[in-house]
């Protein structure tokens, strides 16, 4: 499988529509089309280099996205990694665009 970041060394099904990929440097997660349009739009638009318009999201920062739409395919530490992720590097971003006041609280929505 080629992903953004080169071929894929494993693929791993996580649920029907998402993919875990790794490469010999890099990876993320690969959303079909279907899940893909369950992630917010605001999340898609934040994306770093607009890869998950495509339903690419890299590992270092991305990643948090899928997590936080879909936080039933992971555990308690995945899911608070991922909010420590979207607060220190993605919040700031928000305020910084003057982004829609449901993107900031999108997190907050899906905790519970």
């Amino acid at each position: 499988m080629r992903t953004p970041w080169g071929r894929a060394s494993s693929v791993d099904v996580v649920a029907d529509g998402v993919i875990a990929v790794s490469t010999a440097t890099h990876g993320g997660f690969f959303l079909s089309p279907t899940r893909n349009r369950e992630v917010p739009a605001c999340f898609r638009a934040l994306s770093r280099d607009g890869l998950a318009r495509e339903g690419w999201y890299e590992e270092d920062a991305d990643s948090c996205f899928v997590a936080l739409t879909f936080p039933e395919l992971f555990d308690a530490d995945e899911i608070a990694g991922a909010k420590l992720i979207y607060d220190t590097v993605f919040r700031p971003k928000l305020i910084e665009v003057k982004a829609p006041a449901g993107c900031a609280s999108i997190v907050l929505v899906r905790e519970g």
